[in-house]
């Protein structure tokens, strides 16, 4: 369907849509050649090889938009159509695709860009799909910003229905360069082992780095809040903040235990050895004392530097 003048529109956004739709239908693009609050002028890629040529004007008393000048269709048809089709922006792409993005929030890159090729015969490149596809989902489950600005009241309503939860704030740090949302933030959990032999999660914090500073942020509220005057032994990776946090007085009395799997993962990648980590790994794990010292004398005698 060719534009014609007279035709109204009821923004400037819905000019650009249409003459999108009608440059991809027709495997043509244009650019713009001049723009303003209350005027839109949009040429053929190839001006002045091709006299295509769109001018749209804001009417005053209605606030809509009107054709007011228009030469078409274009005349640039033995030039080969790009197949990338800048026109075919983010936006677009990402209205194709929200339904596919709304039954499938994995779905492949590729997948959608084969998807846009047989719909319009346009091949777009892969970052302009994928921001695409980030657009698509903020539409469908809602922004990243928005969704992140939640926490506080999502905590407060878990407060309300779970009496005697708590939860604690200073700053929520994002940072503005990740336009995203891959917010470089560190999740510090606490956890245990409930009467069902199952994991189950007691705290929770989300902090800037795993450092010190974290650490004793994330330590102090789970002293105070969850282990209280508990007996409890604390079992973690060796990370040095970690350290330094349950060197203090105030932990003097609360053991502390290393992950066996951090453990193993650390001594494989020191010693590069698989059965050697599999000896560390049931010495680990061996509660007579006759079986542990068998398998820590098997890896003395294989790696003297390691039993050490």
């Amino acid at each position: 369907m060719e534009f014609r003048v007279g035709m109204v529109f009821p923004n400037r956004d819905a000019v650009r849509t249409c003459a999108t739709s009608y440059s991809v239908g027709v495997g043509r693009e244009y650019k713009g050649r001049w723009t303003t609050n209350s005027t839109i002028v949009l040429v053929c890629r190839h001006n002045p090889v091709c006299k295509w040529w769109l001018h749209a004007t804001l009417l005053q008393s209605t606030q809509t938009w009107t054709l007011t000048k228009y030469i078409g269709p274009h005349t640039c048809n033995q030039l080969l159509p790009d197949p990338n089709h800048r026109n075919f922006g983010s936006g677009p792409i990402a209205d194709y695709i929200k339904g596919q993005v709304k039954l499938q929030r994995d779905i492949r890159i590729d997948t959608l860009k084969a998807g846009i090729w047989q719909q319009y015969g346009v091949r777009p490149p892969y970052k302009r799909t994928w921001n695409a596809k980030e657009k698509a989902i903020a539409d469908v489950y809602g922004g990243w910003y928005e969704s992140f600005s939640m926490v506080h009241k999502f905590m407060n309503e878990m407060m309300h229905v779970s009496p005697g939860s708590f939860w604690h704030a200073e700053v929520l740090f994002v940072d503005g360069t990740h336009l995203y949302g891959k917010y470089k933030m560190i999740l510090l959990t606490a956890s245990t082992i409930d009467g069902n032999s199952h994991i189950m999660p007691l705290a929770f914090a989300l902090v800037e780095s795993e450092s010190t500073a974290s650490y004793e942020y994330f330590f102090e509220h789970l002293r105070e809040q969850v282990i209280c005057e508990r007996k409890v032994a604390i079992i973690f990776d060796r990370h040095a903040g970690i350290f330094l946090v349950l060197k203090r007085p105030e932990w003097a009395e609360v053991a502390h235990k290393f992950c066996i799997r951090h453990f193993c993962s650390n001594f494989q990648t020191k010693f590069r050895n698989k059965v050697l980590k599999k000896l560390a790994e049931k010495a680990g794990r061996a509660y007579q004392k006759k079986k542990y010292t068998r398998y820590m004398d098997a890896i003395k005698i294989r790696r003297p530097e390691a039993y050490a």
